[in-house]
C-alpha cells in the first residue's frame, strides 16, 4: 500500500486521521473528502423538527450508535454521570441497541442513575430524527469511527456536539459547533466529558449558538451536493475536463 501510496500526485482520504498514517511521506497532494453526508431534504426536514422543540424542564443529552465498545457508549455514560454529580436538571437518552445494552443498562444502574438514561431501542430512521432533534447536546465520545453520519444529522439537528479530538466526528467540528475533546486515560476523559457537559449545561447561550452554527455548516459543507462539488473540483485541479452540470 505505502508503494502505491507514494506514486500518487493527489490521494483523498476519508478522515484526517487516515491520512496521518502516511505522513511520513509528503510527495503527494493530500484531500480530505468525509464519505458521508445528507441530501438536501433531509437536512431541511431536520431543521423543521428542531424548531418545533419545545421548552423542557430538564436539559437532555443524546446518544445515538449501535452499542459496541468502539462507539463510546460506557464513556458517555460514566461522563454522563459524573455532571450528574454537580446537575440535577439533566438526562440522558440512548438511541439505538446492541450487544453491550445489558452491559449499559448495569453500568448506568452501579453508577446510581438509571432513572436518568432513557434507551429507546433502535428507532426507525425519521423517529430517531424526532427524538435527536428534542434534545439539547449530542454526545458522541466515539473510539473509533470515520465522521459517521448521525453526527452530519445531529448538526442539522441544531444539537452542539461533544466528540474526541481521535476520530472521523472531530475533523467537521470546531470551537463554534461543538466541545471537541483531547482523550486521555479512562479517568481523565470522562472528567473532560462531564466537564464539556457543565459547560454546556450552564451556559445556554453558547449551547444554542454552537446549535445554530452546527445546523449552518451542515447545510453548506455536509451534503452530498458539496461532497460532489470537492470532488469535481480535485478532479479539475488535476487538469480533468469535467462537467459540473
Amino acid at each position: 500500500m505505502q508503494r502505491t501510496h507514494n506514486r500518487c500526485n493527489t490521494i483523498i482520504y476519508r478522515t484526517k486521521f487516515i491520512a496521518n498514517r502516511f505522513s511520513a511521506t509528503k510527495k503527494n497532494n493530500t484531500i480530505i473528502i468525509p464519505d458521508v453526508g445528507l441530501d438536501d431534504q433531509s437536512i431541511k426536514y431536520l431543521i423543521q423538527l428542531s424548531e418545533k422543540k419545545k421548552p423542557k424542564k430538564k436539559i437532555q443529552l443524546i446518544f445515538m450508535g449501535r452499542f459496541v465498545g468502539r462507539k463510546g457508549a460506557s464513556l458517555a455514560i460514566m461522563g454522563f454521570a459524573k455532571a450528574k454529580k454537580y446537575l440535577e436538571s439533566i438526562e440522558l437518552v440512548c438511541i439505538g441497541d446492541g450487544p453491550e445494552k445489558q452491559k449499559l443498562q448495569k453500568l448506568c444502574s452501579h453508577l446510581g442513575i438509571s432513572s436518568s438514561v432513557k434507551f429507546t431501542g433502535r428507532l426507525e430512521r425519521k423517529k430517531a430524527w424526532a427524538a435527536m432533534t428534542k434534545g439539547d447536546i449530542f454526545l458522541y465520545p466515539s473510539l473509533r469511527d470515520a465522521v459517521a453520519t448521525v453526527i452530519i444529522e445531529a448538526m442539522g439537528a441544531g444539537l452542539p456536539i461533544i466528540c474526541l479530538d481521535k476520530t472521523g466526528p472531530a475533523q467537521v467540528l470546531n470551537h463554534q459547533t461543538g466541545v471537541v475533546i483531547q482523550p486521555g486515560n479512562i479517568q481523565k476523559t470522562v472528567d473532560s466529558l462531564a466537564s464539556a457537559i457543565i459547560l454546556l449545561v450552564l451556559d445556554p447561550s453558547l449551547r444554542q449558538q454552537m446549535g445554530k452554527t452546527a445546523q449552518k455548516t451542515a447545510a453548506k459543507e455536509h451534503t452530498w451536493d458539496a461532497r460532489a462539488k470537492a470532488m469535481l473540483k480535485v478532479y479539475s485541479d488535476a487538469g480533468v475536463d469535467v462537467d459540473d452540470n
